[in-house]
């Protein structure tokens, strides 16, 4: 291998936590291993994962297989330790190793879970289709997508009894769960069953250019920023936003959790995604600039430049 390729690789691996070396990319997947793969990220880390498109790069390609010692296509790697592929990410997954590896939040005490009489009669009657040895599983992702299943306990399971039904939570998503009430509601034709967790951050807001030129105008403590490379921030930016590729790690780690802040990028899709993984993070007063730079450019400022990418 080149010089050059090992001293990119290992720039990619030492500039992020979680790399995925991947077919495609995390909202384009191009294999369906990869698609597994990111799934799975997506659900502990709510988006917070870089990856990398080998199809792009045939040098690439072969390179990362050789600096890993490994084959095959997708490969991960967490803190510069390369995880495995596709088959070692979802056993690890499905164990919680994967969950230690990301340094995820564990409970050490058990939750209050509410679940409501006709949840419970809910999961009476889909249990009548088993065999009866399996439980109600709850599990929660970082970003707060809840989800039931049929699954066997496990040893550091918590467990919870229902009216002779019992239903198990991890200790990762218990972390999340404590105050969580679950129910089941039927209207009309439709039937479901609906989560209530206290612990979920508000959901992203959607800001005008014209509410954020007032907030400046105030002098309102709002914290704006500018979520593009630095490509495009030379090429336009405003002065007030302040650029996330020249923030550093200690900065970020000290911002207050409940301080506004609006992120924006070019039009306003890759800063809604940024404001997600912040939400998962446990920031509250998250919002997107709807339109982004461009509706700045367009209808506050006219000295910032329109650009096309």
């Amino acid at each position: 291998m080149r010089d050059e390729l090992r001293a990119r690789i290992d720039s990619l691996i030492n500039s992020h936590a979680v790399v995925l070396f991947m077919k495609g990319s995390k909202d384009r997947p191009e294999c369906g291993f990869s698609k597994q793969v990111v799934e799975v990220l997506r659900r502990l880390t709510g988006g917070d994962f870089v990856t990398i498109d080998i199809l792009k790069d045939p040098e690439l390609r072969e390179g990362i297989k050789t600096y890993s010692s490994w084959p095959t296509i997708p490969q991960l790697y967490v803190n510069r330790e390369f995880i495995g592929g596709c088959d070692i990410v979802l056993d690890l997954f499905k164990k919680n190793e994967l969950h230690k590896l990301l340094a995820l939040k564990k409970a050490t005490e058990k939750p209050t879970i509410k679940v409501s009489a006709n949840a419970v009669q809910a999961f009476k009657n889909a249990q009548q289709e088993g065999d009866g040895s399996e439980v109600i599983r709850i599990a929660i992702s970082p970003n707060f997508e809840h989800a039931l299943s049929f699954d066997h306990k496990h040893t550091d399971d918590f467990v919870f009894e229902h009216d002779g039904i019992f239903i198990v939570i991890d200790a990762y998503s218990a972390a999340i769960a404590d105050g969580l009430s679950i129910d089941y509601i039927e209207e009309n034709l439709d039937a479901g069953f609906l989560f209530e967790n206290p612990n979920e951050p508000p959901l992203v807001s959607e800001l005008s250019v014209h509410e954020l030129k007032t907030w400046l105008d105030q002098s309102k403590n709002v914290l704006l920023i500018d979520v593009r490379p630095k490509a495009e921030w030379d090429m336009a930016h405003i002065s007030a936003a302040k650029p996330l590729f020249a923030m550093s790690e200690d900065e970020l780690n000290k911002l207050d959790k409940h301080q506004p802040i609006v992120f924006h990028c070019h039009h306003g899709s890759r800063s809604m995604r940024m404001a997600e993984i912040w939400r998962a993070k446990g920031f509250t007063k998250l919002y997107n600039l709807s339109g982004g730079i461009d509706a700045w450019s367009r209808q506050i400022d006219r000295l910032v430049p329109v650009y096309t990418k």
